[in-house]
């Protein structure tokens, strides 16, 4: 199967745009916005959102070929983006075992979020969750060796660990060497633990560095990591309340929400995953909160521990029109978001829906200056990077936009796009303050 492939060594768009609030106006942040197109599929094939590496020199993304589940890359080689090669399939043999992979799961535990489950990649080693054929499913990883790709499954369930039984695997990541992901165990009298491993890949060493009978958070999901330090959101065994938690460097984990105002008209919440990023000086984190009435969703918001009095991204937040500095849109729904720190900016790409396309999702962004923070009288601006119906020159016209976890690294957020014509295409957007 041949996917087509576009390689372009010029940006393909470029604009200038300056996003702000209608209530906002001490923000007049003018962006500029790139387009890099990476590659465009043939029939038969699809992607879901993809995810960066860190150094943002690698793209790994899930989708389909002929209907089968596929582990998709490409690489930045010097200046160009190697072909999306589908590197993992039902077909691809798994070292020391008969099973066959069935699925690269989005979600395998019953509490995940949407894409925590990877694939993840760290130049050249992917990490990925899948199902297997023979009712398991597990946290494996391939690296390429003398231009073949090995497999090896890190952990399955049915592994015996100190005597407990391993029941639920997700959120694979890895960080130089290094796999961290979380598991649920259950012990000899029917008890859960929840632990967060990690998987040394040259030593082949597995070390459990936290447990749930260790601390008050009974259960973890949605890890989000970033050099050697990682975010999760847990349970508190105490107030069965959940919240987004730190780990600290003394192998403890840290909450960090002490209270959340409620809007009004909403009695509850529920959190989703955290981004997480570290700039070596301090720690950030980025999430959605989720606000129910009685009976409906009501509200939707990103919190976040850089911003001390205000919400980042909340409902009814307006989107301002790239060109003209008006009003375009006002935000619907949130989710899905990345955080980075470069230079002293924090930036979020996320995902949104807006009354325009209230059935289908757009990629906005946001960025403040985190030394301007404690003197912010009203909150940080939005633009749009892309929406449904955008013409892209040379390209198309949008149909739907899918967005990863892992979709901002150094200063680039790549999305995958579907055509009105059927077409994916994996787009970047090279984004910055001028």
């Amino acid at each position: 199967m041949k996917i087509r492939h576009h390689f372009i060594s010029s940006l393909l768009l470029i604009y200038l745009l300056t996003a702000c609030r209608s209530d906002d106006l001490e923000h007049d942040h003018r962006i500029q916005l790139s387009l890099e197109h990476i590659t465009s599929s043939e029939q038969d094939v699809t992607y879901e959102g993809p995810n960066l590496s860190d150094n943002g020199t690698e793209i790994i993304l899930r989708g389909t070929l002929f209907n089968q589940p596929a582990i998709f890359l490409s690489q930045l080689i010097d200046t160009s983006w190697t072909p999306l090669q589908a590197i993992i399939t039902p077909s691809t043999p798994i070292n020391n075992s008969n099973a066959k992979f069935i699925s690269f799961s989005k979600n395998i535990t019953s509490h995940g979020s949407i894409n925590y489950n990877g694939p993840m990649v760290y130049q050249g080693t992917i990490v990925f969750a899948a199902e297997l054929d023979n009712l398991k499913n597990g946290v494996f990883y391939s690296i390429q060796k003398q231009g073949e790709w090995i497999t090896n499954a890190i952990m399955q369930t049915g592994d015996i660990i100190e005597n407990n039984k391993v029941i639920n695997l997700d959120a694979p990541y890895i960080n130089k060497n290094k796999v961290y992901f979380l598991t649920s165990l259950k012990t000899e009298d029917e008890k859960t633990i929840y632990t967060i491993f990690t998987f040394d890949i040259p030593s082949q060493t597995l070390n459990m560095v936290l447990t749930s009978n260790n601390n008050d958070i009974s259960q973890y999901w949605d890890m989000s990591l970033n050099k050697i330090n990682f975010a999760i959101r847990g349970e508190s065994q105490t107030t069965h309340a959940q919240n987004i938690y730190l780990h600290e460097q003394s192998n403890v984990l840290k909450s960090v929400y002490s209270t959340l105002y409620l809007p009004p008209g909403t009695n509850r919440y529920t959190f989703g995953g955290p981004s997480y990023f570290s700039d070596n000086k301090q720690e950030y984190v980025v999430n959605l909160v989720r606000f129910y009435d009685v009976l409906t969703s009501k509200y939707t918001a990103l919190y976040s521990n850089i911003f001390p009095n205000f919400l980042w991204v909340a409902t009814h937040d307006t989107i301002m029109d790239p060109q003209t500095n008006n009003i375009k849109d006002k935000i619907i729904d949130v989710g899905n978001p990345t955080l980075e720190i470069n230079a002293n900016k924090a930036w979020i790409a996320f995902q949104g829906t807006a009354t325009k396309h209230k059935d289908r999702i757009g990629i906005y962004a946001s960025s403040v200056n985190l030394h301007t923070i404690a003197s912010l009288t009203s909150r940080a601006p939005i633009f749009p990077v892309i929406e449904p119906d955008d013409i892209l020159q040379g390209i198309g016209t949008v149909s739907q936009i899918f967005l990863g976890s892992v979709s901002l690294r150094q200063q680039k957020i790549t999305v995958a796009t579907q055509l009105h014509t059927g077409e994916y295409e994996i787009l970047l957007f090279h984004i910055a303050n001028i």
